[in-house]
């Protein structure tokens, strides 16, 4: 079925000795199917406009609107940027970005997977590791490698990425 009930009891210890409390029965109603129809609603999601609340703009300036709360569970970039900037509806133009890397990136995004021609995956993972996409991104293994990720993740935000209410700059 497509959920099932359990019973669930909460024993308590006494004196070392394990007492079922009846005061506290509760029964457990969880849906069998739950984390496969979560990433299958994701990938419908994308094409309801009338949830979109953000749109996200290509270097080409190509626009494709999206869901924060999905950009937000898959990527700690947008999240961040999501938790500093309240507007409603935000506008996020990244810098250094094509059409085909935001594509990709949403494509990745919203089906957990991604069909890719092997002369684009080198650009397509660095791509997901500038916006730390969950599942691709990876930690530097010595200081040097984090000192200049840290210094372009410093220039990216603050020169490359501008979120305006409705407007590119």
């Amino acid at each position: 079925g497509m959920f099932e009930i359990k019973f669930c009891c909460w024993f308590q210890q006494i004196a070392g000795k394990l007492v079922f409390n009846k005061m506290s029965e509760k029964f457990c109603v969880e849906w069998n199917d739950f984390h496969s129809n979560v990433s299958k609603s994701f990938s419908l999601l994308r094409n309801e406009d009338y949830l979109h609340d953000v749109t996200i703009v290509s270097d080409d300036n190509e626009q494709i609107a999206v869901h924060k709360l999905v950009l937000s569970t898959c990527s700690e970039y947008f999240k961040s940027i999501f938790m500093k900037n309240k507007h409603s509806h935000p506008l996020v133009c990244l810098e250094g970005v094509s059409t085909n890397d935001l594509r990709n990136m949403m494509d990745y995004i919203y089906n957990g997977e991604l069909q890719i021609f092997q002369e684009d995956l080198d650009r397509f993972l660095n791509v997901a590791q500038r916006f730390k996409l969950e599942g691709l991104i990876t930690d530097p293994d010595d200081d040097a490698d984090q000192e200049v990720n840290g210094k372009e993740t410093e220039h990216f935000n603050n020169k490359e990425t501008n979120v305006q209410d409705g407007y590119r700059t």
